[in-house]
């Protein structure tokens, strides 16, 4: 039996939801949303999942 003796951590005050949606993306339950027009506008990006891990340590 394997048990996973590292609880998941929690996120910062305010990240709970950019938390949630990297969560998601992570464990494959949901894809990336690409960005809309106003967001290819401002530079956004799909981010890779070394991107997105990266984010889910700093919150």
């Amino acid at each position: 039996m394997g048990l996973n003796w590292i609880p998941m951590r929690k996120p910062k005050n305010g990240f709970e939801r950019r938390f949630e949606e990297i969560y998601f993306v992570l464990t494959g339950k949901e894809k990336a949303k690409k960005p809309g027009r106003f967001g290819k506008l401002l530079g956004r990006r799909v981010l890779s999942g070394e991107e997105l891990r990266n984010e889910w340590n700093n919150i």
